[in-house]
């Protein structure tokens, strides 16, 4: 070896003897109970393989020497599968196991299928056992119903057992009318829950998931989409076959921006009615944000707390389902455009999302700037906002104006509300 103790680590042994292997290297180190394991190292660097073999031994004997002979083996396995970048996480870990400051999931407690660690991952009981290392999931909502669909094909495939080839078998399940992009979405959260059986829950020594598996999105034709026209948005809003708490989401996404899963999450206690403010402070980019509500969005909302029963003024929906009940409501408001329903090649229907459209493109027609819209979107730079200028333009040349009040059109403003 080339590589000296003293660049490594403090060293009051020999360092380990590597051994060439087809993937970098593979070290042989002690877990416990007289047992040594052979670990392969994947870097074709030796001063790297060296390094980052001590850093497993310590690993090893942190965890040894601490009383948890039962851990150091599947510490060490995920270590050696992580790499150098991940190592000092993991030995930090192990050093919290080893003081007591932290409790690993006992054998009982550790999911064994794909479904059982997805469960625990968008409930957020994951995240209580290792805060420091997993982040509250901002997307639970939208995922659960993603791997409702994935569980039907791979959730009671152990994950000890797991193979790439549950993993195709998982993606060819889905709709072909699916896009690349949301093909991938799907590939991510498999890749994900594979990734978390690693590290930080020590399940699995690797993922069985090769580089490069995630499906690209090929930048191609951008389908077209539509936005609701004003007067079929009054006429929506004013249809009494549409239950209010709907006409309400619908009404307050066109004029306020913000995304479905930003909504559903809101309580009663994140809207200051008094001054008009929203709080937002778990959302999507990790970004919290307080704007300005619309009048006649705050009018609509003091009537409506007034006979709502939750804590949660949007909450309820199945936002899976969203998207097709939208449209159904639009048909049952005696809306029947071919632009809101046709899909295409070229075309994609009215989903609720572009209620956010909607209003992004109708504030810039109506003068709004890109920071007064962006304050309420949560969009970070111009990219995503400058994809409707062309639509706000041609909008604006045909002056459809803006949306009328939310609460005289939903029959509520002849409520005694404060103002």
């Amino acid at each position: 070896m080339t590589c000296s103790a003293s660049s490594i680590s403090p060293a009051t042994e020999a360092l380990p003897s590597l051994l060439p292997h087809a993937l970098g290297y593979s070290v042989r180190l002690r877990t416990g109970n007289g047992r040594r394991r052979r670990f392969v190292i994947q870097l074709r660097s030796q001063e790297k393989a060296l390094r980052l073999a001590v850093e497993l031994r310590h690993i090893a004997h942190i965890l040894v020497t601490s009383g948890h002979e039962d851990l150091a083996e599947r510490f060490v396995a995920v270590g050696a599968a992580e790499g150098l970048e991940c190592v000092q996480t993991i030995k930090a870990r192990a050093i919290e196991v080893s003081l007591g400051r932290a409790k690993p999931l006992p054998q009982k407690d550790l999911p064994v299928t794909f479904r059982e660690l997805a469960a625990q991952w968008t409930s957020g009981e994951l995240q209580h056992s290792f805060p420091h290392h997993i982040r509250k999931k901002k997307s639970a909502s939208d995922d659960q119903s993603r791997f409702k669909r994935l569980n039907q094909i791979i959730g009671e495939v152990p994950l000890a057992r797991f193979s790439v080839n549950d993993a195709q078998r998982a993606m060819r399940s889905l709709p072909a009318g699916f896009s690349a992009g949301t093909r991938r979405h799907y590939a991510q959260l498999i890749a994900s829950v594979l990734k978390l059986a690693v590290f930080p829950c020590a399940i699995i020594s690797s993922s069985p998931l090769p580089p490069g598996w995630l499906p690209r999105v090929h930048t191609g034709r951008v389908k077209a989409r539509t936005l609701l026209y004003p007067d079929e948005e009054r006429q929506l809003l004013r249809c009494s076959n549409v239950p209010l708490a709907r006409r309400l989401l619908y009404g307050f996404l066109a004029r306020e921006g913000c995304r479905l899963s930003e909504a559903a999450q809101l309580t009663w206690d994140d809207l200051d009615l008094a001054r008009g403010l929203i709080s937002l402070d778990e959302n999507k980019t990790s970004d919290p944000r307080v704007w300005a509500l619309g009048r006649d969005v705050v009018r609509a909302l003091q009537a409506y707390k007034a006979i709502c029963t939750t804590a949660q003024p949007f909450g309820g929906h199945d936002v899976s389902r969203m998207a097709a009940v939208l449209r159904r409501d639009l048909m049952l408001a005696g809306i029947h455009r071919p632009a809101l329903f046709e899909r295409s090649n070229t075309h994609l229907p009215f989903r609720l999302h572009d209620l956010r459209g909607t209003f992004i493109t109708l504030a810039l027609a109506n003068g709004r700037s890109e920071t007064w819209v962006c304050d309420r979107t949560g969009h970070r730079s111009s990219t995503m906002v400058n994809r409707y200028r062309r639509q706000a333009r041609t909008t604006a040349e045909v002056d459809l104006g803006w949306l009328a009040g939310l609460d005289e059109e939903l029959g509520l403003g002849n409520q005694h509300v404060r103002t």
